[in-house]
């Protein structure tokens, strides 16, 4: 028998905002198991020696390591991009547009970093067997040039968001700082870390960068599933 409070309390499966900050949380939450169970891989600068051994070490680990993640990102931040998408578009004022790139941002780290993750995982299901080290090298090269081009791509997630948050208010005003603050973090941290110049503070702001986004989308995921957010400021 259905009650007059079961018709007026929508199903979970009719409302994107749950939906999707359900899936921000698995993202991350599989985000941070698959970047634990890979470990340290190849980074520029290691010698074509290093990379081969890891390959040959870790194989097994490196995979399911990068399934974990993939699995997050295809059931986690898509589903919550596009749910931002939705419910930022509501109340943006720029007629979607920001919302819009909020979404194509997700996009652009989604096709960048699974392109990468991809050559890498060819890499290990092989034990990097077969390849000269010269192409080893110009392999790990060219992966550490996409992942810091995705890296844009989840800088303009952030910040695309966190410009209708601001000026809408239709979530906490301190995530959209913490949104720009990280967007600026994973720029720098990017374009000096292309430069390999060490480790010193900005080398090391793509990394608070990374933090921050993921925090970003983790309070923001609960938030949405709580259904937090009014329609305006």
């Amino acid at each position: 028998m259905t009650t007059k409070t079961d018709q007026a309390r929508p199903s979970i499966l009719d409302d994107p905002a749950r939906i999707g900050g359900i899936a921000g949380v698995a993202f991350v939450a599989l985000f941070i198991v698959g970047a634990v169970v890979t470990g340290s891989s190849p980074t520029y600068g290691d010698s074509a020696a290093t990379i081969r051994t890891y390959f040959t070490n870790h194989a097994g680990q490196y995979v399911v390591g990068q399934w974990i993640t993939a699995i997050g990102v295809v059931f986690g931040l898509l589903p919550f991009a596009i749910a931002v998408r939705i419910r930022l578009g509501k109340v943006d004022t720029s007629g979607g547009l920001w919302a819009r790139l909020a979404f194509a941002g997700a996009l652009v780290w989604v096709v960048l970093a699974g392109a990468n993750t991809a050559t890498f995982n060819a890499l290990a299901l092989d034990k990097a067997k077969g390849i000269d080290d010269s192409s080893l090298l110009l392999v790990n090269a060219l992966a550490d040039v996409g992942f810091a081009l995705a890296g844009l791509g989840l800088g303009l997630l952030t910040a695309a968001a966190s410009v209708v948050i601001w000026r809408t208010g239709v979530f906490w005003r301190w995530l959209a700082v913490l949104g720009l603050v990280s967007t600026v973090l994973v720029i720098v941290g990017d374009l000096v870390g292309l430069r390999h110049s060490g480790t010193g503070t900005f080398d090391a702001s793509g990394m608070f960068g990374e933090i921050g986004a993921a925090i970003f989308i983790l309070v923001l995921s609960i938030m949405m599933v709580a259904g937090k957010g009014g329609e305006t400021a």
